[in-house]
């Protein structure tokens, strides 16, 4: 009886012995969870501030890429609408210089025209002596008008007359109108997109004929 007495004892012995090193591992687990999650909390605010530091630096890159952008874009626009006034003045400049004459679509438009209003009225064709490329556009004119049968009479180069363009020009006596071939021809010439002006003149010595005078490019 005795001895089984001290067997008990010592198995409470050796129970409380494994229960004591139990709540040490237990405790020591405990505080190895606890230091893991605060490590754990540290590294996850850690990675937190870090990815919204570069967020922030790529905002940063963003913006400025955007800034630039926008400056280029402005620099393209004003490029472009430079390079459109340089071409608009060359060819205001070539325009200049280019001999006068009736394209394709201008002969097609004015020949048209003037079969579908055909006049009897005579008028004369003259072109100024000063006009370099005069020549070749009376004849344009000339064939253009004759194609289309109207009463166009051959005129002649002048030098008593210093007009520019194309001037439509008839003899003003007092208060008189001005002749219907006059308002035609504006009409014929403005069909094909070709500017002309009526001008009377009150000259003794003017023309009785109404005359379609091709003056020089540009005024004097």
């Amino acid at each position: 009886m005795h001895q089984q007495i001290e067997q008990i004892a010592s198995k409470v012995n050796i129970l409380g012995g494994v229960i004591f090193a139990a709540a040490v591992i237990s405790a020591f687990c405990g505080g190895a969870v606890y230091y893991l999650n605060l490590k754990k909390n540290a590294l996850q605010k850690t990675v937190s501030d870090s990815e919204k530091a570069r967020i922030s630096l790529l905002d940063d890159k963003v913006s400025a890429t955007e800034i630039k952008l926008t400056a280029t874009e402005g620099k393209l626009t004003a490029a472009e609408k430079a390079a459109k006034e340089d071409r608009e003045a060359r060819l205001a400049i070539e325009a200049k210089l280019a001999p006068r004459a009736l394209t394709a679509d201008q002969r097609v438009k004015l020949v048209g025209f003037l079969k579908k209003n055909k006049t009897a009225d005579p008028f004369a064709l003259y072109v100024a002596f000063e006009a370099d490329d005069g020549v070749a556009y009376y004849r344009d004119l000339m064939g253009t008008f004759k194609e289309g049968d109207w009463n166009i009479k051959d005129g002649h180069r002048t030098t008593d007359r210093a007009e520019w363009g194309l001037a439509i020009i008839y003899k003003r006596v007092g208060s008189e109108p001005i002749p219907p071939i006059a308002i035609m021809l504006e009409k014929a010439l403005a069909s094909a997109g070709i500017y002309s002006r009526i001008m009377g003149d009150i000259r003794p010595e003017a023309e009785d004929l109404t005359l379609l005078y091709i003056g020089t490019k540009t005024p004097p």
